[in-house]
């Protein structure tokens, strides 16, 4: 089940499982988006899964390349 809306995700045996998964927490994530803060350019050292934040015009670490987006934390990274 994903965290916040308690989608069923796919089990091991089935199918696509990889790619299913992947959307629904997309779809978890943005359907009701909470923003933490104002617009941070480094990555919080110890993000919590269920949060999203939007990235500064100037990122850093993880996040270069991707200014201005929404950053959201799953459990695989």
């Amino acid at each position: 089940m994903t965290r916040r809306l308690a989608l069923p995700l796919l089990r091991v045996a089935q199918a696509e499982k990889v790619t299913h998964n992947g959307a629904l927490t997309l779809i978890d994530a943005l359907v009701h988006a909470a923003v933490e803060v104002r617009p941070l350019n480094d990555p919080p050292a110890d993000p919590d899964s269920k949060r999203c934040w939007l990235v500064g015009a100037v990122p850093a670490g993880d996040w270069i390349g991707q200014g201005n987006a929404i950053a959201i934390r799953t459990i695989g990274g």
